[in-house]
This record gives structure tokens, sequence and C-alpha cells, in this order.
């Protein structure tokens, strides 16, 4: 009896062990030449992120599934045209197809904003410490403010003798879950984050002998994002990014390569950058967009973020009418059936 007992013990522990706590530290994170494969399923239906807590088992091998594979490698920002001077790490490619900044050391990794189109200098958000615990919270917020004549900020035959725009961007990730992950390749022993981001505009328009006068932006945002990591993985084992509503919109996870011959609904992507140029540029009445390798949607949005228009992209060019657009900065984005993407600024002027 006391044999069987000892045995039960030994088998609880290794048990135990094979689902205990993990540490995120400094070397679980991605460095220059790291490279990551990841399937993507962005057809996502009545997706759960499961429970936090202690030793949990959250189980997506049946719930998800890629519709599209892609490549993203870490790289010296320095190699990227326009890479902000804060940066000492870059992640290139991936889902979105752009890159991602970030500074990091052995304590911390920051994420960095470039909103230099924005005239609102690059910002920096702390998105975790090292090492990451369970029970973990990390904490960061941003104030950027910038004022200044209407044409200096992308606005032009407007009444106001000054524009100010005043954005806050907080940022919460908690550790918020430990135990395994199980996806469509792999099962791993995991820590989960928690990531709300929550940005707040501001714009105003001076005139004279009034005042300050706010002017239309787009509402309030919040982002929220589920990324499990661990030991020795780079960066994300996966990551559920949900929509304003709560629901999980899109799911990704790592796999060991992308499958050499796709099976029905996968695609085998060798990246193929989408690339936009546009004409006139500044625009009056008419704006004509001219593609590459695009194949999907463009979408027009103001300098605030909000979203104006949305279309298909049917073929190489695309005419959009400007003249009914007010005066000021404009940024189109280009998509491909992949997901890549790419971005452009254009100034509509009457």
């Amino acid at each position: 009896m006391k044999k069987s007992y000892m045995l039960f013990t030994l088998l609880s522990g290794a048990l135990f062990h094979l689902q205990a706590q993990i540490t995120i530290t400094r070397s679980d994170f991605g460095s220059v030449g790291d490279v990551l494969y990841y399937g993507n399923d962005t057809t996502v239906s009545n997706l759960s992120v499961g429970a936090s807590g202690a030793n949990k088992t959250w189980d997506f091998s049946k719930t998800v599934d890629a519709n599209y594979y892609d490549t993203s490698v870490f790289v010296d920002p320095s190699t990227i045209a326009g890479a902000p001077a804060e940066a000492n790490l870059a992640l290139d490619g991936g889902e979105d197809g752009n890159e991602t900044f970030f500074n990091i050391n052995n304590n911390r990794v920051k994420t960095i904003l470039p909103l230099g189109a924005f005239l609102l200098g690059n910002q920096q958000l702390t998105i975790t410490n090292f090492p990451l615990n369970f029970g973990d919270d990390i904490k960061d917020s941003a104030f950027i403010k910038t004022q200044g004549k209407p044409e200096d900020l992308g606005y032009t035959n407007t009444p106001f003798d000054s524009i100010r725009i005043r954005v806050v961007i907080k940022s919460t990730s908690k550790a918020d879950g430990w135990g395994s992950i199980i996806t469509p390749v792999a099962t791993h022993s995991a820590l989960r984050v928690r990531s709300v981001v929550n940005t707040d505009f501001t714009i105003e328009g001076k005139l004279p002998f009034i005042g300050w006068s706010p002017l239309p932006r787009n509402p309030d945002g919040q982002q929220v994002l589920y990324a499990w990591f661990g030991k020795g993985k780079n960066f994300s084992l996966a990551e559920a990014s949900l929509d304003t509503n709560g629901v999980i919109k899109s799911f990704r996870y790592q796999v060991d390569s992308i499958p050499r011959k796709p099976t029905t609904g996968l695609v085998n992507i060798n990246r193929i950058t989408p690339s936009i140029s546009a004409y006139p540029n500044p625009a009056n009445e008419k704006l004509v967009f001219d593609f590459t390798n695009v194949e999907g949607e463009l979408e027009i949005f103001t300098i605030t973020g909000q979203v104006i228009s949305k279309q298909p992209i049917s073929g190489p060019k695309v005419s959009v009418e400007t003249q009914y657009l007010p005066a000021g900065i404009y940024f189109v984005k280009a998509k491909n059936k992949y997901g890549a993407a790419t971005t452009l600024k254009f100034v509509v002027q009457h």
C-alpha cells in the first residue's frame, strides 16, 4: 500500500511538472535572424479564448483551421527605410505584411508606434517586462499633442486659424493564465497574456473671435489581444484578436514550416508585397490608384484613423471621387488576398 501511494505521488508530480508554470525571459523573445511561421484562421466562428487561471488547458486543435500561412522574420531596423530611430529590433512580414518595431533589453520590451506620418512623433509603450510570471501586470500610457497651422497638419481651405490634436493611449497587459495550449500542430506549456489598448482622440480647430471647436474624428477605439507564450519560441505560440464587441475576429498559431502542398482552403505563401501609387497627388476632384500585386480590398481613412471608404479591388486601377472630401491628409491601405498590405498618404486640396 505504501509503495502504491509513493508511485501515485511520483506520477502526480511528473504530470504536474509537465504543466508547471513557466517564466518568460528575454531569451524567449526573438533576435535578428529568427524566423516564425504562422497558420492564420480568419474565418473563426464561435471560438472562445478559454478561462484564465492556473493549470488550464486551452484546446484549439479542433476549433481553428488555417486558411493561409505566412512568414515573419526578426530583422535589424537599420535595414528598413524610415524605421524609428528608437528601434533596435523589428519584426518584418507577418499577417498584415507590415513591420513592427521594438525597443528591447533584458528587462522589458517596448513597442514603437510610428506616428510621424500623423505629425505626432513616435511613441513607445511597454508590452511586457522580463521576467514575466503568472499574475504580472504591465501598464503604460502615452499622451501626445500637437498644434499648428491647418495647412501644416493637412487641413486646407478651412476657416480655422489653428488645429490641435491630442491623443491618449493606454495599454494594460496581464499574465492571466498558465497551462497547456493545444493547436492543430502541437501541445505546449504556455503563459497567457491578455492585452488591452485604449485610444482617445481629440481634434479641434480654432475659429477667429470664437475659440476652439471640435472636429469630426474617429470613435475612441479599443483593441484586445490574447497571446500565449512558450519557452524558446521567440514570440507568441498563438494569438486571438478580438473586435470591439469582444468577438474573436482572427486566430493564428505557430507552425514548424509552411506546407509544401496546400490542402483545400490552405495557401502556401511566398509573400508578394503589394504596392500602390496615386495621381494626381494632391488631388482636387478625382484620384487614380495604380496597384501591383493587389487583389483584395481598398480602404481610405483620415489622419485620425476614421475609415471613410472601403471597396473591392478588381483590377490594376481604381478611381476615387475626391471632390466631396474635405481638404486634408488621407491614407489609403491596399490589401492582397493573403492579408499583406501597403499604405500610402495622399492629400486633397480644393
